[in-house]
């Protein structure tokens, strides 16, 4: 029973299944009376770079998809905190700004000094074709 609470949890707080079902659709998911079988395409590498807008949340954590729905324009860190009322700046920093930028979906404006107290963030192409397709999809 305790397995099955946890599980539960996790699914309600975690958002695999929605996404898989934005990026690939219900037609991958088959029903029977003991089983659920899900069956996702695998895409040629290079010709998955062709459709990069398509599924840009493909690989994106909730914490980035937030990040990149917050982000408007050119904005600093304690914005960005402020504005997804998170108070722990190395929180905000490993979960949510590091992988943003690792990803390619942000990227910052004095690139070469990057602890500069000036610096401030901004999307890529990347990160726009994210949060279009969020947009689009809520």
């Amino acid at each position: 029973m305790r397995i099955y609470r946890d599980v539960e949890l996790v699914e309600s707080l975690g958002s695999g299944i929605p996404r898989i079902l934005r990026a690939y659709g219900e037609d991958c998911f088959k029903f029977t009376d003991n089983f659920i079988r899900i069956t996702l395409p695998i895409s040629n590498h290079d010709h998955a770079s062709d459709h990069a807008s398509d599924h840009a949340s493909d690989h994106a954590s909730v914490q980035v998809e937030k990040l990149v729905s917050a982000l408007i324009g050119e904005m600093g860190r304690s914005e960005l905190q402020e504005l997804l009322s998170i108070k722990n700046r190395d929180y905000f920093r490993t979960d949510y700004l590091n992988p943003a930028i690792n990803q390619g979906y942000v990227e910052l404006t004095i690139p070469d000094k990057p602890n500069s107290q000036n610096q401030r963030y901004r999307l890529t192409a990347k990160g726009i074709a994210l949060k279009n397709s969020l947009t689009n999809n809520k």
